[in-house]
């Protein structure tokens, strides 16, 4: 067998190979690429509505009525609960969104004070 024949055989079983990879995983390549993409953007949307969220939240607290959005923060009452211990409350700092644990196994979370 030659390298010509033998090269032609390599092309053939690759070509073989990427079928059935094709059929096994029902995606190929470039559909792979384009859902990183798609991960990759929504992972930078999810940083930047924190972030929007976080700000907000010291906004509306400095602003208008203290405690009322305690129920989407972290350090809220959890149920049958008395206390809850909120650190930086009355210096505006206290806010961690319920859901930044999961968020943070995403993105790196900056969260900053108004």
């Amino acid at each position: 067998m030659n390298n010509e024949e033998l090269e032609r055989r390599i092309a053939l079983l690759t070509a073989e190979n990427e079928e059935l990879r094709q059929k096994v995983c029902g995606v190929d390549q470039e559909s792979i690429w384009q859902m990183e993409n798609e991960n990759d953007k929504l992972k930078e949307l999810l940083a930047a509505s924190y972030a929007a969220l976080h700000t907000a939240v010291n906004v509306y607290r400095e602003e208008c009525c203290g405690d009322s959005l305690c129920g989407i923060c972290a350090y809220d009452l959890p149920a049958g609960a008395e206390y809850a211990e909120c650190p930086g409350f009355y210096k505006n700092e206290c806010f961690r969104w319920q859901f930044a644990d999961d968020v943070e196994k995403l993105v790196p979370i900056k969260e900053e004070s108004v």
